[in-house]
């Protein structure tokens, strides 16, 4: 259901704005007279970007980020710190969120590699099955590296 911006004033004549869900501006209207208050502008607000939908990191981009997490990782950083750092890192806005989703899973209790497998199109399949069996097998800095 969409959210609607609304600027309407209440009985004593006072400006009221606020956001409201509904289906249609009609009904946005509905609600508010309902609540005593005469709409004076409803207004859909734009939807807002969903991350990750259609969209990919470079390949270029991500051999850096394995990099990185390798040698984070084989520098004794721990996982959740590696991935941390990574995050403040990047300047990309999207790695930026998925890498703080991933953080957000493993810290949860998800293997590295269930994290990466909710975002196939960032990590693509072959690099979250190397990191499944590098992080069962006891290689995984080996696994990131590659």
């Amino acid at each position: 259901m969409p959210n609607f911006a609304y600027t309407a004033r209440d009985r004593q004549g006072k400006r009221v704005s606020g956001t409201l869900a509904a289906g249609s501006e009609r009904e946005v209207i509905s609600l508010l007279a309902g609540k005593s208050l005469f709409p004076l502008q409803v207004q859909a607000e734009k939807r807002r970007r969903s991350w990750g939908f259609g969209k990919r990191v470079s390949g270029q981009i991500m051999a850096v980020i394995y990099s990185q997490l390798s040698g984070l990782l084989r520098s004794g950083v721990p996982l959740l710190r590696s991935l941390e750092v990574l995050r403040r890192q990047s300047s990309n806005d999207l790695l930026k969120h998925v890498l703080q989703d991933v953080h957000d899973r493993v810290e949860d209790g998800a293997t590295l590699a269930e994290a990466m497998r909710q975002h196939p199109r960032v990590f693509g399949e072959l690099p979250i099955s190397m990191v499944r069996a590098g992080g069962e097998g006891g290689f995984l800095e080996d696994a990131l590296e590659r």
